[in-house]
């Protein structure tokens, strides 16, 4: 049985972040985001003892080439760690030493001593697609917000390409977002080295909204073309973000890597 991975092109995402060179885009560039719940039974000491680790992934991962991480938010409330990895070609997130230093997060184990689950992964990979690729250099500390959904049951290409439509045309109403990067669902096979398929649709999709503050971010979400995207939400997707029945978001503080890598 062939091992298919689901891609995500990502449409969305929020996190306050420290942005070493964040005038580069991630456009054409392949993401793995990964949220990890904390284990409701692990020793508080040993979370933090996991989530320590997580800098330490790209020394371990030559084939990164950016990697960002934080602790994920809502509404002011923890819900545990998050980071991106970003790589060049859709099959580097399958490279051995990156799934192994993923590996060495989810726990704690000692000579002597019972392994400690510790963190809970969930794994989504994405191909960027840059909606305002000539936006000027993001501030070093900037808000990004990261938004799944899905379509409803049934969509066509006509309805995903009018919601395609109303999210790209946010920035240009919008100059309180400084970047919105998004996408769709891709399927791909490790052992196939062909291009994804840019037009592959089947209506799940993540959106990463970038901010220079939070103070932005409510100037977005206040702003009249916002409130008619929102009616968009409510036409296209199965449940609103405030019903949260197809809809995932969350905030995170991030601290960015940028990686010098040979080609």
């Amino acid at each position: 049985m062939k091992w298919l991975v689901g891609l995500l092109v990502v449409m969305g995402c929020a996190c306050i972040t420290g942005c070493g060179t964040p005038e580069i885009s991630h456009e054409g560039k392949v993401v793995q985001v990964v949220r990890c719940r904390p284990d409701k039974y692990a020793p508080p000491a040993a979370i933090r003892q996991s989530a320590a680790a997580i800098p330490a992934v790209p020394s371990k991962a030559p084939l990164l080439e950016r990697f960002e991480w934080g602790q994920t938010e809502l509404n002011g409330s923890s819900k545990g760690f998050c980071f991106m990895a970003t790589f060049k070609e859709p099959q580097h997130v399958f490279d051995a030493t990156y799934q192994q230093a993923l590996d060495e997060l989810q726990g704690i184990e000692e000579p002597g001593r019972p392994y400690v689950r510790t963190l809970w992964p969930s794994r989504d990979e994405f191909l960027f697609h840059d909606a305002t690729p000539q936006v000027q250099a993001t501030p070093h500390r900037c808000l990004r917000r990261v938004v799944r959904l899905s379509l409803k049951s049934g969509a066509g290409r006509a309805e995903m390409q009018t919601f395609e439509d109303a999210i790209t045309v946010l920035p240009k109403q919008i100059p309180a977002i400084k970047r919105l990067e998004w996408g769709t669902h891709i399927i791909i096979d490790p052992r196939d080295p062909k291009p994804l398929d840019p037009t592959y649709r089947d209506g799940l999709y993540c959106i990463l909204f970038t901010f220079d503050d939070e103070r932005a971010r409510d100037a977005c979400f206040s702003h009249p073309a916002y409130k008619a995207f929102q009616e968009v939400l409510n036409q296209y997707v199965s449940g609103s973000p405030h019903q949260g029945s197809a809809i995932a978001e969350w905030e995170y503080i991030a601290d960015v890597e940028y990686i010098a890598r040979a080609d």
